[in-house]
Formats: C-alpha cells, sequence, structure tokens
C-alpha cells in the first residue's frame, strides 16, 4: 500500500494558519506528502498549473483524473464553511 498524506483530521495540542503548514509538519514527522503540492495568488496561476498538468501525466508513477484546488488559509476555510454535501474552500479540477 503507498499512500499520500493529504490532512490531519482531528489533532490535540497542534495549531496551524495553513493547510501547507500542516503538510509540512506531516512531511517533517515521516509522513508521505505529495512533492507537486503548489501554491498560487491567484486563480489564472492555478489554471495554468493544471493546464499544464495535462501534459505532464503520463510523468507520474500513479494514474490520476484531475487535481484538487483548496484554500490555504484555514480561517477562510472556516468562514467559507460547507454546503450539505461538500465544503465551499475545496472543488475538483477533472482533466479531459
Amino acid at each position: 500500500l503507498r499512500l499520500f498524506t493529504y490532512g490531519l483530521g482531528a489533532v490535540e495540542g497542534l495549531e496551524f494558519k495553513s493547510h501547507r503548514a500542516s503538510l509540512e509538519t506531516m512531511r517533517k514527522l515521516g509522513f508521505p506528502v505529495n512533492p507537486n503540492i503548489e501554491a498560487f495568488d491567484d486563480i489564472d496561476q492555478v489554471m495554468q498549473y493544471a493546464l499544464s498538468w495535462e501534459k505532464k501525466l503520463g510523468d507520474l508513477p500513479y494514474e490520476t483524473d484531475g487535481l484538487v484546488v483548496k484554500v490555504d488559509d484555514l480561517d477562510q476555510r472556516r468562514r467559507l464553511g460547507a454546503t450539505s454535501k461538500s465544503p465551499r474552500w475545496v472543488t475538483a479540477y477533472k482533466f479531459e
């Protein structure tokens, strides 16, 4: 079994301001974290990155059908909240 960790879940005694900070802590603790995680300042940069991956899918040692785009700031995530079906701070970008 091989996996990437993407979140901590409920943890006592640790507080983070961003998702990236929690991923870096998991990496330091020895958990496998995807090396292709990036952060951007605007949606145009996000879209450029997503489109660039459509050409590189064959370079990955695993199969994927898209990317997950998340708000990094955890306070913003709390303010955005969720619908009854999903959080408002995350979306999936699926490749053609």
